[in-house]
């Protein structure tokens, strides 16, 4: 039996080196695939990797007294070695696609409402505009509402122009409230739309590998 070793897990996506992984693949058929069916084919790829990196965890080592429990398949060290290549190749196709799927995004344009970017720039707005802006103006809705509430409570008038305001105790707001719920509803409705169209433009667009 071999000995008992401890494997530790690794973000798969970080690669055994880097230099393997940015060689090219030259001389070898290219594939056509859906951007949909190469995300597929990472997440494919990953489950590989990691039954890969378990497999050469559990058998990386052995005490001498004990007998190779691999010998009958080619040895331990024949198909670790095996399965470390075929990580690397796994790894190098990965980036691949990747690549291939980020050069597509900066090619293709899709329309949201009356805005027309490339996926690229969706993807980026999707991650760091939308939901600080939505953040912001839920934020600001919920200060309104909470202090009408308690203007209401200390019946204070609760006003949008200063003039309206008689007493000290009213509360001006300084922006509308309807221009920020639309600003809300405008967000959201875009990224649902974007979703939708992220999911047609993936089903639709080739990438080669």
């Amino acid at each position: 039996m071999p000995c008992r070793c401890i494997y530790k897990e690794i973000n798969p996506e970080l690669g055994l080196t880097l230099l393997p992984l940015l060689s090219g693949r030259k001389g070898m058929a290219t594939v056509k695939l859906t951007i949909t069916e190469a995300l597929g084919e990472i997440k494919t790829i990953l489950k590989k990797i990691e039954s890969k990196r378990k497999f050469i965890g559990n058998h990386i080592m052995r005490q001498k007294q004990f007998t190779d429990p691999l010998e009958n398949d080619g040895g331990s060290v024949k198909l670790i070695e095996q399965d470390m290549q075929a990580i690397e190749d796994l790894f190098k196709r990965m980036v691949a696609i990747r690549m291939a799927v980020q050069e597509a995004n900066r090619k293709t344009k899709i329309a949201v409402g009356k805005i027309s970017m490339t996926i690229s720039e969706w993807l980026a707005w999707r991650k760091e505009v939308a939901p600080v802006q939505i953040g912001f103006y839920k934020h600001l809705l919920a200060g309104i509402n909470s202090v009408r509430d308690e203007a209401i409570r200390n019946r204070a008038k609760f006003v949008s122009r200063e003039q309206d305001a008689t007493e000290p105790r009213d509360v001006i707001v300084h922006f509308s409230e309807k221009t920020l719920a639309d600003r809300l509803e405008s967000f959201e409705t875009a990224l649902t739309e974007l979703d939708a169209q992220l999911s047609l433009k993936n089903a639709t667009v080739t990438i080669e590998i």
